[in-house]
Formats: structure tokens, C-alpha cells, sequence
């Protein structure tokens, strides 16, 4: 008769059995596990971009990959130098290696000119950056978080979600800050910012498709996060009252690039 169970080791004095050592190990992978299994690969939480002094990292955070989970308890860096070409930041996964007490899997942060993502990597974000300038992982708004240069572009960044990974929170959080401003045209707006705003958690990448095709009336279909982050774009421009294209590709070079 299958039955549920709680057990908590009380770590008594004395010799520490088997059976608690295995209690403790399973009461956080069986956790973990039971939270994440329906995730896909992805960032789980955390994981925000930094600089500092000419290098690019990662604070501390969860990733999901090849169905394990991998953690990262403290800020890791790598340097960058200018290129004016495409630099992606990758988390690029290890083979497995066995030790008599454990089965250890890892991952390092690593910076690739090859805009590729093999089957053993995971995008956090890409860049262009100019000589003389210095990188930026912080955005004035929603649409400078697709600035050509000298800033890390996060549209391409997996987060993990139920089912099917989906956009940055960060990307979602800016349209709404934005778009709340000029609320009370549509009843859709503001429940989607609401949704949003209200936990910082990442928004479902079903919902977001379904926000924007019935927000711009179309039929419901299924988009990558290129067409997700330009029909976020749009639906705030209509919000708005801009016309079509004032705020349509970020900037270049400090200057705004018009469609």
C-alpha cells in the first residue's frame, strides 16, 4: 500500500546511521526534483548578469540542463575585450565524471565568438562591444534591451518555465513598468502587466503568445523570442500612442535606430 512520508533527522547524539545520512540527501534532491520536474532546461532563478572591471558574470543562481539542476553559489567572471563582432556568454556542460563517493556533472562560463549553440551549451546573453567602450547589463528601457552595441542582450537567454522555456523576466517586467503608465484602453493590458509585475517570476511563453496575437488580432501561432520581444515592442507602441517604428530596433552607436 503506497503511502506519503515526512521524515526529519533529529541528528541525535551518537554515531550517524546510514539511513539518516540518506534521509538528509534525499530531502533536498527529492524536493528540487519534485519542483523542477515539469521545467525544461533553462535558468531556474536567479543567474543576473554583472560587470565588473572589463568582465561579464553571473550571480548566484539555479540552471536546469540535460534534466539535472546546477547551481551556482557565488558570482562567477570571465574577462571580455572589444571585438565589434557578436561575443556570446555561454554555460558550457561538462561530461560526467565518476568518484567513488558521487557522480559529479559541472558547467563553466565561458565566452565564444561562434554564435552557435552546441548541444552541450546554454545562452545568458550576447553582446557587441566598440573599443572604448565598457558593457552594460543594466537597461533604460524596453527597447534598449536590444541596443546593437555595448550592451548584453538577453532575447535569446532560455528561461525554464512548465513545459516550454520562455522570456527573461526582466524582458517582461520592462514592457509592464512601461506599459503601465499608459494603462486603461484594453482590458488585456492590464492583466497581463499584472501577471508580470505581481511576482517576478517568469511569465508562461503560451500566455505571452496569446497576449500578443489577441492584443494585435491575429491568430493564436507559436513564436520564437525574436518575434515575442518585437510584438511586446508593438503592443507598446499602440499603448503608447508612439507611431509605428519611434522605438522599433533599440539604439546604435547611442543613436535610435528607426525601422
Amino acid at each position: 500500500m503506497a503511502k506519503l512520508e515526512h521524515k526529519i533527522p533529529t541528528l541525535a547524539p551518537g554515531p550517524v546511521k546510514k539511513e539518516i545520512v540518506q534521509c538528509l540527501r534525499d530531502l533536498a534532491l527529492d524536493e528540487q526534483n519534485i519542483r523542477y520536474h515539469e521545467h525544461t532546461d533553462g535558468i531556474i532563478a536567479g543567474c543576473g548578469l554583472i560587470e565588473e572591471n572589463m568582465k561579464i558574470g553571473l550571480i548566484n543562481g539555479i540552471v536546469k540542463f540535460g534534466g539535472r539542476l546546477y547551481k551556482l553559489g557565488e558570482k562567477a567572471f570571465v574577462p571580455y575585450e572589444p571585438t565589434d563582432n557578436w561575443t556570446v556568454l555561454k554555460l558550457r556542460f561538462g561530461t560526467q565524471m565518476q568518484h567513488r563517493e558521487y557522480i559529479h556533472y559541472s558547467a563553466e562560463l565561458v565566452l565564444d565568438s561562434g554564435m552557435d549553440i552546441k548541444p552541450n551549451e546554454m545562452e545568458m546573453g550576447r553582446f557587441k562591444l566598440k573599443k572604448g567602450s565598457r558593457l552594460r547589463t543594466q537597461y533604460k528601457d524596453f527597447w534598449d534591451m536590444v541596443t546593437e552595441y555595448d550592451t548584453v542582450n538577453l532575447i535569446h537567454v532560455k528561461q525554464a518555465a512548465r513545459h516550454s522555456p520562455t522570456l527573461s523576466p526582466a524582458i517582461a517586467m520592462h514592457f509592464a513598468r512601461e506599459a503601465f503608465s499608459y494603462l486603461g484602453g484594453h482590458p488585456l493590458d492590464g492583466a497581463f502587466c499584472t501577471v508580470c509585475l505581481a511576482t517576478g517570476e517568469p511569465v508562461s511563453r503560451e500566455l505571452i503568445e496569446r497576449y500578443v496575437c489577441s492584443r494585435l488580432g491575429r491568430d493564436y501561432r507559436e513564436m520564437n523570442n525574436t518575434q515575442l520581444h518585437e510584438a511586446l515592442g508593438e503592443i507598446l507602441d499602440l499603448i503608447s500612442g508612439r507611431a509605428r517604428g519611434d522605438k522599433g530596433r533599440g539604439h546604435k552607436n547611442g543613436v535610435l535606430l528607426i525601422n
